[in-house]
């Protein structure tokens, strides 16, 4: 069962609009998501104009954490932004604990990145979590 759809670029349907098809997906219960939120084609608009349920926060903003004023900023407004129009916020690009544990601290819900684990194939997923030490993959998308 699909469960989420992510969207970083323009769609051209032929006719159909984008919130069409989104309000269809929605309306079977598909969670959307807004990828790499804060860069490329996705725009503030995007959350008043389509049924959102989540963002998922660019690596380029959570990476520069703590080395950065500028994307420290954009973090904390984003996960406020998300936070006061009751979206989940998935955090992309978590590789150290400090990363985890401060977007843990700001608020974010969920986390991707090589912190829990490099990418597998199908094949390996069930082995991982039968591994993986589950207080670390708490919150892990």
């Amino acid at each position: 069962m699909l469960r989420k759809i992510y969207f970083e670029t323009p769609l051209f349907l032929g006719g159909i609009t984008i919130s069409e098809v989104l309000e269809r997906l929605s309306s079977i219960g598909v969670t959307i998501a807004l990828d790499d939120f804060g860069t490329g084609y996705v725009s503030l608009s995007h959350l008043r104009d389509h049924p959102v349920d989540c963002i998922k926060i660019d690596q380029s903003f959570v990476s520069g954490l703590g080395q950065d004023v500028g994307n420290t900023a954009i973090v904390h407004a984003l996960v406020a932004l998300g936070k006061s129009l009751d979206l989940d916020i998935i955090a992309e690009g978590i590789e150290t604990e400090g990363q985890l544990d401060y977007m843990t601290a700001v608020g974010c819900d969920c986390g991707q990145g090589y912190y829990f684990s490099k990418p597998i194939s199908a094949e390996q997923i069930t082995e991982y979590f039968n591994q993986a030490d589950t207080n670390r993959l708490v919150g892990a998308a």
